[in-house]
């Protein structure tokens, strides 16, 4: 579970901004804000993350490029999005 407390879907209000590597702004929950980073410092590209606020389990969609990086590094896909990863592993 994730450390947000009262957070609803869409707010942003447990999001902090961040740059990229590859120089855009993004606005990064603050649960996942390590992770995404990670994946960046292993050149693998988000395109949006969600920590799910305690009412889901959180997400990570990545460029179609970096799926089997993602599976490789155990992530579990979403069945319903297929470049879509839970933030939950194997």
């Amino acid at each position: 579970m994730c450390s947000c407390q009262n957070v609803k879907f869409g707010t942003y209000s447990a999001s902090i901004p961040i740059r990229t590597p590859w120089g855009q702004l993004r606005d990064i929950d603050f649960c996942v804000c390590r992770e995404v980073i990670g994946l960046w410092d292993l050149g693998i590209e988000t395109i949006e993350s969600c920590c799910g606020h305690n009412h889901k389990t959180g997400y990570i969609a990545v460029s179609p490029r970096y799926e089997a990086k993602m599976e490789q590094l155990g992530y579990l896909r979403d069945p319903l999005a297929p470049h879509v990863f839970l933030t939950k592993r194997k």
